[in-house]
């Protein structure tokens, strides 16, 4: 799921034999129609290079 895409609103239904297979989005009230009653969400973020010292100071 990206959220920066703003032409996406993870609320509505939207048809999966178009938008969702073109987007590759999850949509809530499909969701709730299918009965999931859970997910795993994964945000990777990656981290800059730390320094010497910065390293020192998160001890």
């Amino acid at each position: 799921m990206h959220l920066g895409r703003t032409e996406w609103d993870v609320g509505v239904r939207h048809d999966p034999a178009t938008e969702i297979a073109q987007l590759g989005q999850l949509g809530l009230p499909r969701m709730a129609e299918g009965s999931l009653d859970g997910g795993l969400f994964v945000i990777y973020t990656e981290q800059e290079t730390l320094t010497t010292e910065e390293l020192r100071a998160m001890r």
